[in-house]
């Protein structure tokens, strides 16, 4: 198939991050078949090369790119560092660079899950879309939580609460031979 009007335009509404039925209905298919059409149009091998063609990186050699970055991370850090840090219950915090220290748990500013939890306690104060991206990194920093199956946790808690309950039975006698 050729690329026409409508594929570039879903093209495009791609590679801005609609996702395949948002981005059917934006380059003008019908919102009952969007889901489906999406689907067939991210298989076309038309559009793949064209979502690929305009989400190719633009600059110039990768030394300027690595040079950005670094100079993207220097400003990030620069930025993390100069959040004013509020006190706590009348706790010492102490602020030393990229670090937060409240009694003797220290926090890193680059950590999500520490930033969350210091805005959590109101140390710091982020705005709704810095909560939200923090929230966004955090499953691919840490993993989730429960990768095991439901019949693997229920046997698990049922083994800690054998461990642990007052019911739980008791040891076999031992068998001495005579």
């Amino acid at each position: 198939m050729a690329m026409n009007e409508q594929k570039e335009l879903f093209a495009r509404a791609i590679v801005d991050g609609l996702s395949n039925k948002e981005a059917a209905i934006k380059a003008g298919y019908s919102e009952k078949t969007a889901s489906a059409t999406g689907s067939r149009l991210r298989k076309d091998p038309d559009v793949i090369a064209h979502i690929e063609q305009l989400s190719a990186p633009v600059a110039g050699s990768a030394v300027e790119q690595g040079e950005e970055l670094e100079n993207d991370a220097v400003k990030v850090a620069d930025t993390v560092s100069a959040l004013p840090v509020n006190s706590f219950y009348g706790a010492e915090v102490v602020k030393t660079g990229l670090e937060v220290a409240i009694g003797d748990r220290s926090y890193s500013l680059l950590d999500p899950r520490d930033l969350l939890t210091l805005a959590g306690m109101g140390v710091i104060e982020l705005t709704q879309a810095q909560i939200r991206s923090l929230q966004t990194v955090l499953p691919y920093k840490y993993g989730k939580i429960g990768e095991t199956g439901k019949k693997e946790a229920q046997q698990a808690a049922a083994e800690e609460v054998l461990q642990t309950n007052t019911f739980a039975p008791l040891r076999p006698p031992v068998r001495r031979l005579q």
